[in-house]
């Protein structure tokens, strides 16, 4: 009866070992995966600020040109070209901005620890 129980133990630790070690290669494929998502996204998003800079940049002198060629005693482009700013500027903030101001999510982790102190 000995060998079987120090069988049965042995197997037991190997089982609850192995399960263990595929519950951190699972946990680390999920980081992974979770990193790379989060990787593509930022990517997605400073390539959706630079189309966004590159059609400002070309369709601003289209509506400089029409303006004075149809329009010239009204120099409404300078409207659109407010317009046209103001909008980029916030694309900008919402793509590197919070980051670059020092507000993004190193500022929020201190910021929430140091809230959670106060409430300790």
């Amino acid at each position: 009866m000995g060998f079987k129980s120090e069988w049965k133990e042995r197997k037991i630790n190997e089982i609850v070992n192995s399960s263990a070690l595929n519950e951190d290669i699972v946990d680390e494929d999920y980081l992974q995966e979770k990193y790379y998502l989060k990787a593509k996204k930022k990517a997605e998003e400073i390539k959706g600020f630079y189309v966004h800079l590159i059609v400002t940049i070309f369709s601003f002198p289209i509506i400089l040109f029409v303006n004075l060629k149809f329009v010239p005693g009204f120099h409404f482009f300078w409207f659109a070209l407010g317009g046209m700013i103001i909008g980029l500027f916030f694309h900008w903030l919402g793509v590197f901005g919070f980051e670059f101001l020092g507000l993004g999510k190193k500022w929020e982790e201190r910021k929430t620890a140091e809230i959670l102190k106060k409430y300790k």
